[in-house]
């Protein structure tokens, strides 16, 4: 028996490839998606009673020409891409 030294909490040593094993078994449920995409067109399986913008309201039709303009000027932008905005590169990885 070594003086001085606690012996009690000591680990065993950690084997590599059982370690691997655990965080393989572990991790192929995962899936990392870079993009969330909603798909804004499907109905929810529950609506929220309670939450404001789940509520079916009558708007008028200057509400709706808004959102028909909004909607038309960032389809417009998204068309135009990246060489409407500059009209040369702004970086080196640009070029």
């Amino acid at each position: 028996m070594t003086e001085g030294k606690c012996t009690f909490g000591t680990r065993m040593p950690i084997d590599i490839h059982m370690l691997n094993e655990i965080i393989y078994r572990e991790i192929k449920h995962f899936r990392n998606y870079k993009i969330y995409r909603p798909n804004f067109g499907s109905m929810p399986v529950a609506g929220k009673f309670y939450a404001a913008h789940d509520q079916i309201k009558a708007e008028s039709k200057e509400e709706t020409d808004k959102v028909e303009n909004y909607t038309q000027n960032v389809s417009q932008t998204r068309s135009k891409g990246p060489h409407s905005k500059y009209p040369s590169a702004a970086t080196e990885n640009q070029v």
